[in-house]
């Protein structure tokens, strides 16, 4: 197994803007069932297991146990708010030193207050820590004015690593691809020479294969307590029955898909998943964030892709391509002849 996701309640402590999650759900994994999930890993470790919600740090006996399960790379996001408001989810870091943590922080203050509540993070602290960190930096229509202003305030607090990740509910229009664009130049005009990773500019997929590996590589456990063939539908258990997802005059797709039926966990198989092949020959294939989940919820189809995303993956694997030919070229001048592809 690639990518195991558990979500231990979808339940939060936030009510930030742009999240779909409904976080009143009564869905709580039991301690028994962290503890199948542990054994679960005994047989089939996880490249990297990865704790989703809602907040995990409500929950921190349930990632006391689930801590020792076996993997490679353990990781719990958060919003920050368990770290400023009790001592409790710092003693379980410093535990264990092997968690990473990232805190979702959406660049500058000003920024970050457009769709999330106050930051109170003790950022210094939370960057001292013996653990990986990064920051999360959730890219929404409102604060993608602010983006390459917001890499340079995480860059300056001292963040080596940021994810950022689109806002995917939110169409962009050709204004917003055209300013997509602009601040991602600005932002990797910026970044050339420092040793930050961003997501957006540094990702890359492995050559000839999509990302996810949906249904073989990437499982998911739902607050349910069931397994789905995908972390997003584990994420969001009631996906095909939540209209709010379905753009005008879509129809649910068909209960056949295993991916979006959650099986009971110790019963789990693997599943095949074909993708769709209109992208199997695109010339970005491999920079692509192809996600069949975020197909449906973006066209009502797990197999249609949304043609904004589909240019913003475009503009985003331009820039990018450009931005680490650059990077070769300071760090190899004669990179500077080499034709640029892409």
């Amino acid at each position: 197994m690639r990518w195991l996701t558990v979500v231990i309640s979808n339940r939060c402590d936030s009510r930030c803007g742009f999240c779909p999650v409904d976080k009143d759900v009564p869905d709580l994994l039991s301690i028994e069932q962290i503890r199948k999930i542990v054994d679960w890993t005994e047989k089939d470790p996880p490249d990297i297991l990865q704790v989703f919600g809602g907040e995990p740090f409500l929950f921190v006996d349930h990632l006391r146990e689930l801590v020792k399960a076996r993997c490679g790379e353990f990781w719990i996001p958060t919003n920050g708010r368990p770290l400023s408001a009790s001592e409790e989810p710092w003693r379980f870091l410093a535990d264990h030193p092997r968690v990473g943590c990232t805190v979702a922080i959406d660049g500058t203050p000003e920024s970050h207050a457009l769709a999330r509540p106050r930051l109170a993070l003790d950022i210094p602290r939370f960057l001292a820590l013996p653990n990986p960190t990064a920051a999360n930096y959730a890219m929404t229509r409102d604060n993608l004015p602010h983006f390459a202003a917001g890499i340079r305030f995480l860059v300056e607090q001292g963040f080596k690593v940021i994810h950022t990740n689109f806002v995917r509910e939110q169409p962009y229009t050709p204004d917003h691809l055209r300013l997509f664009r602009r601040q991602l130049e600005r932002a990797a005009d910026y970044l050339l020479g420092k040793n930050v990773y961003v997501a957006l500019l540094d990702h890359q997929n492995p050559p000839g294969r999509h990302y996810c590996d949906l249904g073989r590589g990437c499982i998911g456990v739902g607050s349910n307590g069931r397994v789905y063939l995908c972390c997003v539908f584990a994420t969001f258990p009631n996906a095909l029955r939540h209209e709010a997802w379905l753009p005008a005059g879509a129809a649910a797709p068909a209960r056949r898909f295993h991916l979006c039926l959650g099986e009971e966990l110790g019963r789990h198989g693997e599943r095949d998943y074909v993708y769709p092949t209109e992208c199997d020959f695109c010339d970005i294939r491999d920079d692509c964030w192809l996600c069949p989940a975020s197909n449906y919820f973006l066209t009502g189809d797990l197999n249609r892709v949304a043609p904004w995303f589909c240019d913003a993956m475009r503009v985003r694997a331009q820039v990018k391509n450009s931005y680490q030919h650059r990077k070769r070229a300071l760090r190899e001048p004669a990179a500077a002849a080499t034709p640029l592809l892409g």
